[in-house]
């Protein structure tokens, strides 16, 4: 289930904590039908990866595991699976990992919670060939899919596109100053998101004190009181307002003051609030580059614009990695057919030319030797064009029944092997 089949309140209660991961891969990986398992566990999706020999009833496991694990009945979160099987698996998790399938399309943040889910994984000894191949290999598409398209460019969010335009207009951050007016979530997140940028000293200001302390001091910054920000102005290069205030809070001629005081030097005010803290007159001063929310919410949302264009290519880029790693999967069928044709053959040579040898008792060793190695030679002869189709056929899309017609012209028999290996 994911953001888009599911509320927070079912996700929240299936959701698998990284500390306990392994351990539940553990007890997945005891049903009986399941070979291999991997689980994606993040705040929007919770899928889980499995290689099993009884696709039709995997579902029913799948289900009795949650529910086990959740302590919630079935019902409860039945209406909000999705299911899939190859190719659609396949798919589904190259776009995962791509940051296609995401809330916010082409987030880099994915690429690594499906890596840690790969890893740990690993450390509970619940991957084999197949899974560890199709997790590589959804790693290799989301780099392939970044690296030629353009589907994570450009600032998606509000606090993002701030962000991007504070770094246009002053490049580094390290040196910068940012104010932070008020203390709503969403100027909290771009005060956030401008620190993990590198930006240099934090100002808070709000109407109640204590908090612009509180906050100060996440930040490693200082407190003003809300009535002295307007005298901050001058030392400040970021200014994020976002008040409760009914009537704006910031007046052209207190940032015309403000900017004299600065010697004219750039300042970049990002107004989130609703109703607006600063005077849309502002924009007129020189150097003053003023932004509120709509302003923001247009460049987050062009950007995205751009990235479902991009999905085209990306989804190109994809389907091709799909049906490359399709071709390998079947190609894994191939190998008992090959070894039992492999140990076909060599049972007629071994079986004629013994009863040859036992006909020709004059004959010295070193003829006997030649002749070994002469009817080994003719069989690796025989056996090399068809080894080479099997192996083209099982790549392909139907390969599966095309296997059987090879089982069926050489008399092939499967019965008393072990089938687990050869699925």
């Amino acid at each position: 289930m994911n953001h888009r089949s599911a509320p927070i309140e079912v996700r929240e209660k299936l959701s698998i904590g990284k500390n306990c991961l392994c351990d539940v891969l553990c007890d997945l990986k005891q049903a009986t039908c399941v070979w291999e398992c991997g689980i994606v566990s993040t705040c929007n999706r919770i899928e889980i990866y499995l290689t099993a020999d009884q696709g039709d009833s995997l579902l029913d496991v799948v289900k009795e595991f949650l529910s086990r694990w959740s302590g919630q009945p079935p019902e409860f979160f039945e209406p909000n699976l999705y299911f899939h099987k190859q190719p659609d698996s396949v798919r589904h998790i190259f776009r995962v990992a791509s940051g296609l399938d995401a809330m916010m399309v082409g987030e880099k943040e994915i690429v690594a919670q499906v890596k840690e889910a790969y890893e740990k994984a690993i450390e509970a000894g619940s991957v084999g060939s197949v899974l560890n191949a199709l997790f590589q290999r959804a790693l290799r598409v989301s780099k392939k899919v970044r690296t030629e398209t353009r589907i994570d460019a450009g600032a998606v969010s509000v606090s993002s596109a701030a962000v991007e335009l504070a770094k246009k207009i002053f490049g580094d951050l390290s040196d910068r100053t940012v104010m932070i007016v008020g203390a709503g979530q969403a100027s909290e997140q771009t005060l956030k998101r401008l620190v993990d940028q590198g930006a240099g000293s934090i100002v808070a200001s709000n109407r109640s004190y204590e908090k612009a302390v509180e906050l100060a001091r996440t930040y490693g910054g200082s407190a003003v009181r809300l009535d002295d920000c307007v005298e901050e102005l001058a030392r400040a290069d970021i200014v994020i307002s976002s008040t409760a205030s009914p009537r704006a809070i910031l007046h052209k001629d207190q940032v015309r003051g403000a900017m004299w005081r600065r010697r004219n030097r750039p300042i970049f005010l990002i107004d989130i609030a609703v109703p607006r803290d600063i005077d849309p007159e502002v924009n007129d001063i020189d150097n003053v580059y003023l932004y509120n929310i709509d302003d923001l919410k247009e460049i987050a949302e062009a950007n995205v614009r751009r990235r479902r264009q991009e999905m085209v290519k990306c989804d190109r880029i994809v389907e091709r990695e799909v049906s490359s790693f399709m071709g390998w999967l079947n190609s894994l069928q191939a190998t008992p057919v090959i070894r039992e044709l492999h140990q076909h053959f060599e049972s007629v040579r071994s079986e004629e030319l013994e009863r040859a040898m036992s006909q020709l008792p004059q004959l010295s060793d070193d003829v006997r030797e030649k002749l070994e190695a002469m009817t080994r030679r003719i069989t690796k002869r025989l056996l090399h064009v068809p080894t080479t189709r099997i192996k083209k056929v099982a790549r392909q899309k139907d390969g599966p029944l095309g296997l059987g017609w090879v089982k069926d012209l050489f008399g092939l028999d499967q019965d008393g092997k072990d089938g687990r290996e050869e699925r």
